[in-house]
């Protein structure tokens, strides 16, 4: 999918590495807190359970009306646009906010491209349809307390326009090392992690001059 920030040429293989640790069966679900445009979710084989979550209420009432039929609009005038932004929560206005933004800022700045914005529209409703089996809410990070879960984490890239939004980085380390003694096992990905973090996998390459890897904590 188009928004977001995904790295698109990565997701395959990490899914690949999701995939191989829920073949163990060891896991009661599988948790994406970060989950954005599900591009690794909607690649993952296994049938083990999934719930996927962020922080953006738009993103999740979003999703959650995809997975139940909702069409988005295929045109969006600028007009609509800078009206939908002051609107409260809602489907269209997190397609609106992201989707017909360019680069997939939240109302960043408005793509008046008219095919494109239809091309999305068309693909979120393709990839609603292998979400079905999700459940999705909203929830900060901080505040999800996992156990005997695979977590996968893909927070905002540091040294991308993500990392001026405030992230709070050393707390993140700290909340995946605080839970990652709870049975639970993070995949997270980044371009580096803290010295206690295992690099399982580094890609090839890098997009915008930043490389990306999957890095391990927990059991």
């Amino acid at each position: 999918m188009y928004i977001f920030g995904q790295r698109k040429s990565t997701e395959v293989k990490i899914a690949q590495i999701i995939d191989a640790f829920l073949a163990t069966d060891r896991y009661d679900c599988y948790l994406e807190p970060f989950c954005g445009g599900c591009g690794v979710t909607k690649k993952i084989k296994s049938t083990t359970h999934k719930i996927c979550s962020d922080i953006s209420e738009d993103l999740i009432v979003m999703w959650q009306a995809v997975i139940n039929k909702w069409k988005p609009p295929t045109q969006v005038s600028l007009d609509a646009y800078l009206q939908e932004k002051n609107h409260m929560p809602s489907a269209r206005r997190g397609f609106i906010g992201y989707c017909c933004s360019d680069d997939g800022q939240f109302f960043g700045e408005f793509d008046n491209d008219q095919r494109a914005i239809k091309s999305r529209a068309e693909l979120l409703i393709q990839d609603g349809k292998k979400l079905v089996e999700v459940e999705f809410g909203v929830a900060d990070f901080a505040v999800i307390r996992p156990k005997n879960l695979l977590v996968y984490c893909d927070p905002p890239m540091q040294g991308t326009v993500y990392e001026d939004q405030g992230f709070d980085y050393n707390k993140f380390w700290s909340w995946v090392r605080y839970f990652g003694k709870e049975d639970n096992t993070f995949l997270i990905s980044a371009q580096t992690a803290p010295n206690d973090f295992q690099l399982l996998y580094e890609f090839d390459g890098s997009k915008n001059g930043i490389k990306e890897g999957v890095y391990k904590y927990g059991n």
